[in-house]
């Protein structure tokens, strides 16, 4: 700092000032589990999100999305959640530094195959969004299979034998026949 008085004399002052934040929450995702274990294409389950305020402050107005990517490029959104839960079930609204909840969701994957899922966190004075990741498998949707060989051995079983009812159809020798008998004493 440079200093000048009204009779032009100057002097120069040299301070550290450490200009810094106050308190802040940073909720942290921790943990992202999947009930069941895997997902089946067409049938709900469960996406549970584990959080934990590594900030200094309470976190307030609190939200977790959470998004299916492929590689590192999000696909879609899945959902949104702005209700929480205590360590005991309990909901809550905030959640004071150092303590932990879960929110959860429900999913209904469209497709089979590995799926990405990242939960990002966010709530109000967070300067920052924290994500995890987590893989999940998405099974086929168990009635496909049979649908599938049920088709394939329909056509190999139905198709022959309208082939060979057609033929013998023609040749007339699937027809009925009514063979008069000529009554006796008639001649």
């Amino acid at each position: 700092l440079n200093v000048t008085d009204t009779e032009n004399n100057t002097a120069t002052l040299t301070r550290t000032i450490n200009v810094g934040t106050g308190p802040r929450p940073r909720l942290v995702p921790t943990m992202i589990t999947f009930e069941p274990a895997k997902f089946e294409e067409g049938k709900s389950g469960t996406i549970t999100v584990n959080i934990t305020n590594e900030g200094s402050a309470t976190a307030t107005n609190m939200e977790v999305k959470v998004w299916h990517y492929t590689l590192h490029t999000p696909k879609g959104l899945i959902g949104t959640v702005t209700t929480f839960y205590d360590e005991a079930g309990q909901p809550i609204t905030e959640l004071a530094a150092g303590e932990s909840a879960y929110c959860t969701l429900q999913w209904k994957p469209s497709s089979k195959g590995n799926y990405t899922l990242r939960a990002y966190t966010n709530c109000t004075d967070q300067t920052v969004e924290e994500w995890e990741s987590e893989y999940v498998v998405v099974d086929e949707a168990s009635w496909k299979a049979p649908l599938l060989y049920g088709g394939i051995l329909g056509i190999f079983i139905v198709v022959p034998l309208l082939f060979f009812a057609r033929r013998r159809i023609a040749s007339g020798a699937g027809s009925i026949r009514r063979v008069k008998k000529e009554k006796e004493g008639k001649k």
